[in-house]
């Protein structure tokens, strides 16, 4: 049940990891502000002019407030526009409720606006570049996919421990043949949760299923100790063998809802 981190939502508290945008801006010409737009699918507004005269802050500000363009509007952080002026790494980030699909908008010394092709993130950090001279905007995907199955490893691993710990708690020997039955469960429900929300895009449903799916294995896993469980006497006890299942399935999770409020990849 570990795997919580790994598989990272938008929650409605401020507590816990947020989703991301992180935008490179590479070949570019000389340009002194920056933002991304999300979709507007509204009806009947006009496309804003693709040209400021003014390019004071507050002029900018307003402009890109207003922006309207081809069904896309300013990314609105809190109800608040979020526009960046040039630093010298070229580098921006984009926090808090930002949009899964965007684009991103320039405007140049001269006034001009430019505006990338769109973009539908697939990280919940989504780490992008935007070649201007290219035309392009991708995502950076490289080495995530390494990370995530050590991740989910990891998790694996500690979801292992934590459950034997408890295991002994309950005063069951570690013989051969509760290891055997022990790891044959975990390997298999956990593994197989984990790998399947590793690559799954985020969202509600799927967390809904992400949760519904614990309390399932958590009650299979209870009723398949009751009947394989043995004591030191060799005897089966099917209700405390059944609690042991449902304890060492709550422990994991919570230890996953900590790594969660605190870490991610």
């Amino acid at each position: 049940m570990l795997f919580l981190n790994a598989f990272v939502v938008q929650a409605k508290a401020d507590h816990g990891p947020k989703p991301s945008i992180d935008v490179k801006i590479t070949n570019a010409p000389a340009y002194r502000y920056m933002t991304i737009l999300q979709s507007d699918r509204t009806d009947g507004k006009e496309n804003s002019v693709l040209k400021l005269e003014n390019l004071d802050k507050a002029a900018v500000e307003e402009y890109i407030e207003s922006f309207y363009y081809d069904g896309w509007k300013a990314y609105l952080l809190i109800n608040r526009i979020d526009v960046h002026e040039k630093n010298e790494f070229d580098s921006y980030s984009f926090g808090y409720m930002v949009p899964t699909t965007f684009k991103v908008l320039l405007i140049a010394e001269d006034g001009t606006v430019i505006i990338s092709p769109e973009l539908s993130q697939k990280e919940f950090n989504a780490e992008c570049e935007y070649d201007v001279a290219k035309g392009t905007l991708t995502e950076k995907r490289t080495g995530k996919l390494l990370a995530r199955i050590l991740y989910i490893l990891g998790c694996l691993a500690i979801t292992l421990v934590l459950e034997l710990i408890v295991l002994v708690f309950f005063s069951y020997p570690l013989t051969k043949s509760n290891l055997t039955v022990f790891f044959a469960i975990n390997i298999v429900t956990q593994l197989a949760l984990n790998l399947f929300l590793a690559f799954v895009k985020p969202s509600w449903s799927i967390i809904g299923l992400y949760i519904g799916a614990e309390i399932l294995i958590a009650l299979a896993e209870g009723v398949f100790y009751a009947y394989t469980l043995r004591r030191s006497d060799g005897e089966k006890k099917p209700k405390l063998s059944f609690l042991y299942g449902i304890c060492a399935n709550a422990v994991s999770f919570g230890v996953g809802l900590v790594i969660y409020m605190f870490f991610r990849v």
